[in-house]
């Protein structure tokens, strides 16, 4: 059998969850950039453009990339945010 032996799961496990929870809350706590008045907002698809990648690759990343997030599950990109990544 593979794996972790049973009776560290339960450490391992709490362990694990302690690190989720740091770095979600890193995440949240993160400045927030106020965005630029000529700032547009992209369609996924135009996003994927933006980037050179597949239309997946950009949902797939979507967290990452920093979403708008409009009702009706919508996702927008801020084009200045994507240009600045690309430059990385």
């Amino acid at each position: 059998m593979h794996g972790l032996p049973m009776d560290v799961l339960p450490e391992f496990s709490g362990r694990l969850e302690a690190l989720r929870l740091t770095a979600l809350l890193r995440a949240l706590r993160a400045p927030q950039e106020a965005p630029s008045s000529n700032d547009r907002l992209l369609s996924p698809q135009e996003a994927a453009s933006v980037l050179g990648q597949r239309l997946s690759w950009v949902y797939d990343h979507a967290n990452e990339l920093g979403p708008v997030r409009l009702p009706g599950r919508s996702l927008r990109f801020s084009q200045a945010r994507l240009a600045r990544l690309g430059r990385r």
